[in-house]
């Protein structure tokens, strides 16, 4: 098997914006269930702020999650992504899912300064407006920018 991560140190880099996408496996709809989507954001949110990690943006679309993140402490990412499958797969379990609720591997890419955190981050947020779900990425209810909310 080919390995894809960077180095272990990268993904503990302070204040480094990190654009993550978890796929489903074998194209389970995550968005089946409502609940079990709200409970997956509350998770998401709860050990961001746990770890000491900046929860930037996410959109849970049917079979991925994006999110943009970025370590404020000695957490790793992949460590946090871990953490949140793991919690959220367990938790599958009393909705109705079966099996590995998500692909093992994940896609991240770091964000460079001549990108734009803020153009990476709309393009995550519009992903439901691109699938044609909503008109506005403001309309759909498991997008969040928050990055306004941070202190």
């Amino acid at each position: 098997m080919r390995k894809i991560r960077l180095p272990e140190n990268v993904y503990r880099i302070k204040n480094q914006a990190c654009s993550i996408t978890i796929c489903a496996n074998d194209n389970i709809n995550i968005l089946s269930n409502r609940e079990f989507t709200r409970y997956c954001i509350s998770i998401l949110k709860e050990l961001a702020e746990k770890n000491d990690i900046e929860l930037q943006a996410f959109c849970f679309m049917p079979d991925h999650i994006h999110f943009i993140i970025s370590v404020q402490g000695d957490k790793s990412i992949i460590d946090f992504i871990r953490k949140f499958k793991s919690i959220t797969t367990v938790k599958s379990r009393q909705f109705g899912f079966k099996g590995s609720l998500y692909q093992k591997r994940f896609y991240d890419h770091f964000i460079r300064e001549d990108e734009g955190l803020n153009e990476t981050i709309m393009y995550v947020l519009n992903n439901p407006v691109r699938k044609g779900f909503v008109d506005k990425w403001e309309d759909f209810p498991y997008s969040e920018y928050c990055a306004e909310e941070q202190s």
